[in-house]
């Protein structure tokens, strides 16, 4: 009954990025780490489009867990994700001055420092989550993590600069302020409605959201264009795995043989999306995307559907898709690999 009568206050700061960006935020002492995390991402300003994960000390000892949404890909061995919407966060922030981690998107890699400052009474009439403080904008959704974001705010202060307009054109024609935040404009989404949208209204309970992951109806909204990552179809522990590949081979491999294993990675994310998505995939998503392409016989129009997504593998592995071989000659991994995928079938595999 204690947790009922308490609110838990907390200083959220994104780290690695200067000046710094931070908010000071009250939650109810009953939350789940999945009501946290809603909160903490209404807060900032993210708008919940990537996987997230809590990393967390067990209370007096110093091994760690993680809290977020389990792997269903995870492989024998790897570190387990408890179910976030099954932890409450009283079980972990036992005092002021613990602290965890929490990461979103795993492609660009926002790291955030959650620090609990206070356990508090709760106040009569007062609605929880708030948000009491903060200073600065987050940066926008998909644009490279901090090495991105700092590379756009470079571009945005020089008006000359030969991407100046078209980046101005993606960030919404200059809505985007980095030095704007306001604390009484955050509004909260209810954490069960953010579940029903993540996981589907088809399965009532919470507790009930890792088998959610392979039997709910998907959410249906459209996503923009710039939220599109093949991470939203493949599991994270998937993603991850690509990325360390493409970043350790890239560099010095024999780039050109590369692209066969890049339009496998395509097709291994087309079977997931046909197996998750079925019928209900959402409009304009990357899994519509890639079961439309699978169908396509014409490199082309291949690249129209999914040519996005390969550019964003290759900047999430931080590395770059276009190369230049030993004679001087320019070639694309991508372009190459876009033509594997449009003729996958047609292999002569036997």
């Amino acid at each position: 009954m204690r947790a009922r009568a308490e609110v838990y206050q907390f200083r959220v700061v994104l780290l690695e990025v200067v000046p710094p960006i931070w908010r000071t935020i009250q939650v109810p002492g009953t939350d789940s780490f999945w009501d946290l995390h809603v909160a903490i991402q209404d807060s900032m300003g993210w708008l919940d489009y990537h996987l997230h994960l809590f990393r967390v000390s067990r209370p007096g000892t110093s091994d760690s867990v993680q809290i977020g949404i389990p792997d269903e890909d995870a492989f024998e061995g790897d570190e387990p994700i408890l179910p976030g919407w099954e932890v409450p966060i009283a079980s972990y922030f036992t005092h002021p001055g613990t602290v965890a981690k929490y990461e979103y998107d795993f492609g660009d890699g926002w790291d955030h420092e959650v620090t609990l400052e206070a356990i508090v009474p709760r106040q009569k009439g007062m609605r929880y989550p708030r948000c009491l403080t903060g200073e600065r904008a987050c940066p926008p959704e998909d644009c490279g993590g901090v090495g991105g974001y700092e590379d756009l705010m470079a571009v945005m202060r020089d008006p000359t600069h030969e991407e100046y307009e078209s980046t101005l054109r993606w960030l919404g024609g200059g809505r985007f302020d980095p030095e704007r935040f306001d604390a009484k404009a955050v509004k909260f989404d209810h954490p069960g409605k953010r579940w029903n949208l993540a996981f589907g209204k088809a399965v009532q309970s919470r507790r009930s959201a890792r088998r959610a992951v392979v039997v709910a109806t998907p959410r249906t909204h459209p996503q923009p264009r710039s939220a599109r990552t093949l991470s939203s179809v493949v599991s994270a522990r998937t993603y991850s795995v690509w990325l360390e590949m493409l970043h350790a081979l890239v560099p010095d491999g024999r780039t050109h043989r590369l692209s066969i294993v890049v339009a496998g990675m395509l097709r291994h994310a087309v079977d997931i999306a046909v197996a998750r998505f079925r019928e209900h995939t959402p409009e304009r998503s990357a899994a519509a995307s890639l079961i439309q392409a699978a169908q396509e016989a014409d490199p082309e129009r291949v690249a129209d559907q999914i040519g996005d997504l390969v550019e964003r593998l290759f900047r999430d592995a931080k590395v770059a898709g276009r190369r230049v071989n030993a004679r001087g000659d320019e070639y694309s991994i991508l372009d190459s690999a876009i033509q594997e995928f449009a003729s996958w079938y047609a292999m002569p595999w036997e």
